[in-house]
């Protein structure tokens, strides 16, 4: 039985049972055998099931299994309908696994937050770390994803990541568990299918003791990981000198002389995996070298790391109401009022919108090739980069635009001009002013 090595595995990790934790409860083998083990070894927990509404009456029937042994254990649960988020995710091209985690996640969180739960927990177990060694090794990731994926973090726990798929299976029949399987896993759709479908039978058929030999060969990475974190935090705190008109500074010298941190560096900065950091050439200067969204600017004795307005936008973040906001090294204030007289003026650093045209959130981003706006006092719309021709912008004043967009469009480019969609006028009877806070 799997009761006492899981509430091993549980203090292990430190899921109290007078503490509250956050099931992640699908329906499938795995997820019910957590619940289930939870609910034998007399944890405090709730459950919360996202239904995507996928695959149609299975999905249904997933909801309403999980539901049901809910009741029947007399188990809080909470059900998030994620059917329209998760269209809407898809119709602005998301990748549908992508979204359907940051969803689920994000719902995590919250009935963490809401019922000051201690850890959130997932059915993860020892075929998945297996699984994603091999899709670490496809995407030609870093070695460090070797690692697997923790235990633990500071709100998530895995509690199952040292059993088997048999092992959870053997318990789910001996306690007589409802499951539903996921069809869709039969399938070849996505590689983690095909990886679960083809490369993992073979290997467990051609070595009986995989699972001792990935916990030996992932601690031993884990190890060599830790070791290489504090050398590259040493790194970092030497190598990356701050800020220079608003860009990120580098030590010349030491990118080149630590190309594995450097290229970790652009990593972790760009969010990025699988970005190919550039070269750094041993003497010269003037050069721009090209990365993803970026580049750099090679001076003598240092590295400008520039954002590259032309490429993908950069995302800063949203404004979801009013208040206080820090964009480009200033700080912003929004605040709402029926006063569009007392606002006015010609102050090009800020902004009057229409409260009601205006809704929130608000999204600011860096401008992108073929973004267009309506400005005010010009007929039509026009492209931002053909104004910015017009108005004689330098590279750098391009370089450091932002924009303010409400439901995907242009509402104000800062500090320049505001979009004639959203600005406020005499009729306005709400505005929200948006304007430097003055020190």
């Amino acid at each position: 039985m799997l009761s006492h090595p899981f509430a091993k595995a549980a203090q292990r990790l430190g899921i109290r049972s007078d503490v509250c934790s956050i099931v992640a409860c699908s329906g499938g083998v795995d997820s019910m055998a957590l619940a289930a083990l939870m609910h034998d070894g007399g944890f405090d927990f709730r459950l919360l099931h996202v239904h995507y509404g996928l695959r149609g009456s299975d999905s249904t029937k997933e909801k309403e299994l999980v539901e049901s042994w809910a009741r029947t254990n007399g188990l809080s649960i909470r059900v998030f309908d994620a059917q329209k988020e998760l269209s809407d995710a898809l119709n602005k091209g998301e990748n549908l696994q992508h979204a359907a985690r940051r969803i689920r996640y994000r719902e995590l969180r919250k009935e963490r937050e809401a019922h000051a739960a201690g850890y959130i927990l997932t059915a993860h177990h020892a075929q998945d770390r297996l699984e994603g060694l091999f899709i670490s090794l496809i995407r030609g990731e870093s070695w460090r994803s070797f690692c697997g994926m923790p235990d633990k973090t500071n709100e998530l726990a895995r509690p199952l990541l040292g059993f088997t798929k048999e092992e959870i299976r053997s318990y789910a029949r001996s306690a007589q568990l409802p499951f539903l399987e996921d069809r869709s896993n039969d399938t070849d759709a996505y590689l983690r299918n095909r990886i679960r479908n083809h490369i993992v039978p073979l290997v467990m058929a051609e070595s009986p003791g995989w699972k001792e030999q990935l916990d030996r060969m992932q601690e031993e990475l884990s190890a060599l990981r830790q070791r290489d974190d504090r050398s590259f935090e040493r790194w970092k705190s030497d190598a990356v000198k701050g800020l220079e008109s608003g860009h990120i500074r580098l030590d010349r010298s030491l990118c080149f002389e630590h190309p594995h941190y450097f290229s970790r560096w652009i990593r972790e900065y760009t969010g990025s995996h699988t970005l190919k950091a550039p070269r750094i050439p041993s003497s010269g200067s003037g050069q721009q070298l090209a990365f993803g969204s970026h580049r750099l600017q090679v001076e003598r004795d240092h590295l400008l790391c520039v954002s590259d307005a032309g490429g993908s936008p950069e995302e800063l973040f949203q404004i979801e109401s009013e208040g206080k906001f820090i964009c480009a090294d200033q700080q912003w204030s929004v605040c709402r009022s029926t006063e569009f007289e007392a606002w006015q003026g010609r102050d090009k650093c800020k902004a009057i919108l229409d409260a009601e045209q205006a809704p929130f959130p608000w999204t600011i981003r860096s401008w992108r090739k073929g973004d267009r706006f309506c400005p005010i006092g010009m007929k039509g719309s026009k492209l931002l980069s053909d104004y910015f021709i017009d108005r004689k912008f330098t590279q750098r004043q391009k370089e450091d635009m932002r924009v303010v967009t409400i439901g995907g469009q242009i509402a104000w480019l800062m500090g320049e001009r505001v979009d004639a969609r959203f600005a406020a006028d005499a009729r306005s009877e709400e505005v929200y002013v948006i304007e430097p806070v003055q020190e």
